[in-house]
Parts: structure tokens; C-alpha cells; sequence
């Protein structure tokens, strides 16, 4: 099926490139919600996230080049990774504000986006700088990849029976956040990566915690000389919780 027909812009603010009260700040240095770069002028979104002019200058809102923009990051991670990615995939693009509703997300610093399983359908934010959007991208083809190929149910039962599927879902977005990291050192994104990377070394919330132990169980693989990658290494740690080798809390 081709992917490229069914990309749609449902929401009727969709064609903003970025909402209509944009602000210039131009006293101070600020960090750009989106890349980590400080710059002394920074437009202020509506739901107060920074950008600076880089990215906005840097936004991805052409039709054909979203088209394009998913395609190559669905063969680029086929081939990195040696998988096959769905190719059935509805992607809709939402306003802002329906994307935090939806994914009860509150002030986010990063371009929004959601996978939603019962309907197989991607959810991203209208429009944001080229390489957020190529991240976000990553982030839920994986999040789409791990309900197709992880042993969900019996992974779920080796967590604790108070907090199942919220452990679960926190595992599986530490996961991805590590492909995204991982995917976007291998496109070369060195600077969006590491930034990335540094705010989930900082974070004290669960999700990053998970891509700390996600990472670490990485390192130890490796170390051991197993052939993993960033993608397929979730398998092994999903095999030692299920077999009790591993423990999460």
C-alpha cells in the first residue's frame, strides 16, 4: 500500500506553519525547545515552547516533502536495522492542542506525535523543524515496530501487577527514545541527537529512566560481543524479563 496517499491533514488549523501569536524575544539568550540551540531571537509559540530561527526557517509543511521525508526514514531504518516497517501506516497530522489531549502530554518541549495502535495510525503535529520531525518520525515507527514484534503480553505480566501497563508503556517509549537517538547519530543529526540524548540523562521521570536502563543493557550487550542494534535490542531485554534473568521495578 502506498504510504505516500495517506498522509491527510485532519485538523482545520492544520495549514498554520506556526500558530498566529508568534513572538519575537530579543533581551536574552533562550534555548530552542526543539534543536537545544541558544540564540539571543527566539520566536515564542503559542503553548510557550521556543523556536529559534533556525528552526523556524527549517519547517517541514510542504506535502511532498513530508512524503518524502517518511519514506526515507522508512528505508533508512529497514536497512539500519535489517527489519521491515509497516507499510500500512495512516498518518494524520493534528494541531497541538489535540495531540496533548490525546496523548495527555503536558508541556512539552519536543515536536508532539503518537502512535495509535487500534487504528494503526500516526499521529504527528502539523508542521515543525525538518529534523524534529524526522525524529518524531523515528520515535513512533518504532513505537509501531515494538506492538508488532515484542512478546507484549507475557512481558506485561512480569511487571508489577499495581502499575502493568504503565511500566509497560514506559519501557517501550525509553526504547524508542533510544532509536531515535541511535537512528539519528546514523543520519548524521549529531547535534539534535546529543542534545536529546543529554535532556534523558538529566530527566528524573520514568520514561527516561527506562531509556537510561534500555541504554546501559545496550552497552552490556555489546560488551559481551552479541550482535545487536538499537532497534532489536529490546527483544533480548524483553526475553531476560520474561525469563526472570532481568528485573524491573
Amino acid at each position: 500500500m502506498d504510504i505516500l496517499k495517506q498522509i491527510t491533514r485532519e485538523d482545520s488549523n492544520a495549514a498554520a506553519v506556526v500558530p498566529a501569536s508568534v513572538q519575537v524575544d530579543i533581551d536574552c539568550p533562550y534555548t530552542c525547545s526543539f534543536c537545544g540551540q541558544k540564540a539571543v531571537i527566539m520566536y515564542r509559540l503559542e503553548d510557550r515552547r521556543m523556536m529559534c530561527n533556525n528552526c523556524y526557517d527549517h519547517q517541514v509543511t510542504d506535502r511532498e516533502q513530508i512524503k518524502a521525508m517518511v519514506q526515507q526514514t522508512l528505508r533508512f531504518m529497514d536497512r539500519a536495522y535489517d527489519i521491515c516497517l509497516r507499510q500500512d501506516l495512516l498518518i494524520r497530522f493534528k494541531s497541538v492542542l489535540e495531540l496533548r489531549h490525546q496523548t495527555g502530554t503536558g508541556d512539552d518541549q519536543r515536536l508532539l506525535g503518537t502512535y495509535r495502535e487500534g487504528g494503526n495510525q500516526l499521529w504527528l503535529e502539523t508542521a515543525g523543524p525538518k529534523v524534529s520531525m524526522k525524529g518524531a518520525l523515528i520515535h513512533e515507527f518504532t513505537r509501531c515496530w515494538q506492538y508488532d514484534n515484542l512478546p507484549l503480553s507475557a512481558l506485561r505480566q512480569k511487571l508489577p501487577t499495581d502499575k502493568g501497563d504503565r511500566r509497560l508503556h514506559q519501557l517501550l517509549e525509553g526504547h524508542a527514545f533510544f532509536v531515535e537517538v541511535q537512528t539519528l547519530l546514523l543520519m548524521q543529526e549529531r547535534y539534535y541527537a546529543t542534545h536529546l540524548d543529554r535532556i534523558l540523562m538529566q530527566r528524573t521521570d520514568a520514561e527516561a529512566e527506562s531509556y537510561r536502563r534500555v541504554k546501559a543493557y545496550f552497552c552490556q550487550m555489546q560488551t559481551a560481543g552479541h550482535c545487536v542494534n538499537a532497534m532489536t535490542v529490546i527483544k533480548y531485554l524483553a526475553e531476560d524479563l520474561i525469563a526472570g534473568r532481568e528485573t524491573i521495578s
